[in-house]
């Protein structure tokens, strides 16, 4: 019976160093949810030979550090060329939010060359020819009812005998669930 209270008595030890934790670090002034603590630890960074600064890329992901700004107040961009025309540019905040780019940041820089060129190009033909299969399809053997049902190869439309049948009676108001599925995907592709 001991034993219970002892693990009752860790759990709840547990719970509340959890609290006070989230309470310091998490309300405190100022600090923000990807802000960085002012605590060391005793770790040192690396500097450089004269002790002048930290030697490489400071430490943390790209997102906690605010982009400098210029002397003009605009957001600084990386020096080299824009991207071409009909080419998007690289997806980060700065140029979602309208600020310009902040250059690539570490994922861009990680995993830009998982997918070269070619394999978009295909990737994409892929998902088009997708779309475009189950849209013939649909058109061919189901184009007044609501969906293809692939089992018959012919059109299905609301369960009118039982309205509470959620798996065939269309939720989304007549859409063709299928149609909407393909071209999604096709929106992720491309």
């Amino acid at each position: 019976m001991q034993w219970r209270a002892l693990v009752l008595g860790l759990v709840l030890l547990r719970l509340g160093l959890h609290a006070v934790l989230w309470l310091v670090f998490g309300l405190g002034p100022s600090m923000g949810f990807y802000q960085r603590f002012p605590l060391s630890f005793g770790f040192q960074r690396l500097r450089d030979p004269d002790g002048s600064g930290p030697v490489g890329p400071p430490g943390g992901p790209s997102w906690l550090h605010r982009p400098r700004r210029g002397t003009e107040g605009r957001l600084e961009t990386p020096p080299g060329p824009g991207p071409g025309p009909g080419v998007c540019g690289p997806a980060h905040w700065g140029y979602a939010l309208g600020g310009g780019g902040c250059g690539l940041d570490e994922y861009e820089r990680r995993y830009s060359g998982a997918f070269p060129p070619q394999l978009r190009a295909q990737m994409r033909d892929l998902a088009r020819g997708m779309f475009v299969f189950g849209y013939d399809n649909y058109m061919a053997h189901a184009f007044p009812q609501d969906e293809l049902n692939p089992i018959y190869c012919r059109g299905r439309g609301p369960d009118l005998g039982d309205p509470s049948n959620l798996n065939i009676n269309d939720v989304l108001g007549n859409y063709s669930l299928t149609l909407v599925d393909a071209l999604d995907t096709l929106a992720v592709s491309v």
